[in-house]
């Protein structure tokens, strides 16, 4: 696999903006640009008379507002695509240090002289989401958090570089976190405990650093709630994300993953043990295949996986394989892993040249499939809202988002197919259901301990890390870690989300409920069901979690109950898959 990809040639080679509010000449990179748009307007809105003035202004400052995300995504790209670069790190700090405190600011003032407007509280019934959210923002808002969230940003930022630098030599080579894990897959036991050690050595071999990070952060979270006159930074987030659901409800979900999924999970780790004919089941053993010798290998060359996916895109719907190409021949699919490169995988958008891109890292296993399935379920997402909403409703929750993306992975298992022979595809269909059982587990140890976390303040270090182990032990059961049980005790560190986006994780679950509903729908009728989820996803914001929910064709409910009938479909699909795999 290739070790370049040239990030800037592709942001140089993209055609300019269409705009209609601001110039031609405006550089949304430029600090006094955004300052001299803000000041007009403050000025602009003054003047403005009435509900359709407003409209306009509203419109005018979405535009704004589009190329400000855009610049910030552009950098954020960037310096994911080459955490070495010390021009792309420098960009991002500036834009995150310099920039955002002032567009925060003046963002911030202009919200309450629109407010404040007389024609505010008389825009039409389709502005009720935006009045709503916007209230909601100005009540949370403190101009003394302004910085401290840049100093958080600037510690997600270096916490990232130093993830992304975690190496070892293996086999010969230089690998990173990423590239190790497909050894993970292979037949040869030793391999994989060798690869498993050394990949988790790394992890424990920057545990300090690790926590000196996630010590700042989480005093830094403390004092931000404090500020806005939350009890805890548990509730300000959930203000901020302007939930449509209470930390209690999350806390009733853990618990029914508990008494719901957590016993599928052992059954599973059970029959693998048996499968694999193992007295005891290690963790280097939970992702190898344990009805064949050989790992699944969909492809050999970025190419054949951009190829196979396209494919499957095309027998889903025929909108897909066209965005699918437009993201590829504008350059903005980077997928394989090298050196350097941030770890994990996102979508993203350049939302005023209504575009999205892909970010991840492939290493020839099936997993990147399934990844690229995902991260183009976000993508199509952008794209669904940029056709259909104005900019004050193109961004969507993060529960829908989810739904969107795991359920492209479901719909996609259909044709897995065009990778595999007809086991093949049937060994690839149980890794992702026996997944979700795995997933939603790891949820819930996610979720109780962000709980845990925000809710215990002056806890210690070892206290989080005694708890984290206490509670995957509760919800991941069966996997025996006997004398590498510091190993476990850090899992935590190299979850992304806890460090980046607090309390970003219990919408994988909810979202997946989600999918898994599309799912059981397009087992009686493939065509209506992604047709109701593609209109929920036009919807973007303009409508709540629950209505574009029913728009798809089924509740917004993450009851116990409606979760242990969503389960025994995911047990019904791996239940089939094995009585293929065991012929």
């Amino acid at each position: 696999m290739m070790e370049s990809y040239d990030i800037e040639k592709v942001m140089r080679s993209l055609a300019p903006p269409v705009r209609k509010y601001l110039s031609a000449e405006f550089d949304a990179g430029k600090l006094e640009d955004a300052e001299a748009v803000f000041a007009k307007l403050s000025k602009e809105l003054a003047e403005v008379k009435d509900e359709e003035g407003l409209q306009k202004w509203i419109a005018n400052s979405d535009e704004f507002g589009e190329a400000l995300h855009e610049e910030m995504s552009i950098r954020y790209f960037c310096q994911s695509s080459d955490t070495q670069n010390e021009k792309f790190g420098s960009a991002l700090h500036e834009i995150q240090s310099k920039h955002h405190p002032v567009w925060a600011l003046r963002g911030n003032e202009l919200e309450k002289q629109l407010i404040a407007h007389p024609a505010f509280s008389k825009l039409p019934k389709h502005y009720d989401r935006f009045v709503t959210h916007s209230r909601e923002s100005l009540a949370l808002f403190r101009e003394e958090n302004v910085p401290l969230q840049t100093e958080e940003a600037n510690l997600c930022q270096d916490w990232n570089k130093l993830y992304a630098g975690l190496n070892a030599q293996f086999r010969g080579e230089k690998h990173n976190y990423s590239k190790l894990g497909k050894y993970l897959y292979s037949p040869d036991r030793e391999l994989r405990e060798s690869a498993y050690l050394t990949r988790e050595n790394l992890i424990r071999g920057q545990k300090d650093p690790f926590d000196d990070y996630f010590d700042k952060l989480l005093a830094l979270r403390g004092k931000i709630a404090e500020n806005a006159d939350c009890k805890d930074y548990r509730e300000y987030v959930f203000k901020a994300k302007h939930r449509e659901y209470t930390p209690a409800e999350c806390e009733a979900m853990d618990d029914a993953i508990h008494k719901v999924v957590t016993p599928m999970l052992t059954e599973v780790w059970t029959a693998r043990q048996s499968a694999l004919g193992l007295d005891t089941l290690r963790p280097w053993d939970t992702s190898v295949d344990p009805y064949s010798t050989e790992p699944l290998n969909p492809f050999n060359e970025i190419g054949e996986l951009k190829k196979g996916v396209r494919e499957i895109f095309s027998r889903l719907d025929p909108q897909y394989p066209v965005w699918f190409d437009h993201m590829d021949e504008l350059g903005l699919l980077d997928l394989e892993t090298r050196t350097g490169k941030a770890g994990g995988a996102y979508s993203a958008s350049l939302s005023e040249r209504k575009l999205s891109f892909v970010f991840q890292n492939a290493v020839g296993v099936h997993k990147d499939v399934l990844t690229l399935l995902h991260e183009c379920g976000h993508a199509f997402h952008h794209y669904e809202a940029f056709d259909n909403q104005p900019a004050l409703y193109q961004s969507y929750t993060i529960e829908v988002a989810e739904t969107a993306s795991q359920s492209m992975e479901l719909l996609g298992a259909a044709h897995f197919g065009v990778f595999y022979d007809e086991k093949g595809a049937a060994r690839a269909r149980f890794e992702l259901f026996e997944d979700i059982l795995r997933l939603i587990a790891w949820v819930g140890v996610v979720d109780s301990f962000q709980n845990w976390i925000y809710t215990n303040p002056g806890h210690t270090r070892e206290e989080r890390h005694d708890k984290f182990d206490e509670l995957y032990r509760k919800f991941l059961p069966g996997v025996d870690f006997s004398e590498i049980e510091h190993h476990r005790r850090l899992f935590w560190h190299k979850q992304h989300h806890i460090f980046d986006v607090p309390f970003y994780y219990i919408e994988y679950a909810i979202s997946y409920l989600g999918a898994i509903s599309v799912f059981k729908r397009s087992q009686g009728n493939v065509e209506s069901a992604i047709a109701d989820y593609r209109k929920g996803l036009k919807l973007g914001r303009s409508k709540s979690i629950r209505d574009i929910y029913q728009t798809m064709g089924f509740p917004f409910d993450f009851g116990k109950e409606n979760i242990a009938r969503l389960m025994e479909e995911v047990q019904t699909v791996t239940r089939e898959c094995r009585s293929v795999l065991e012929k």
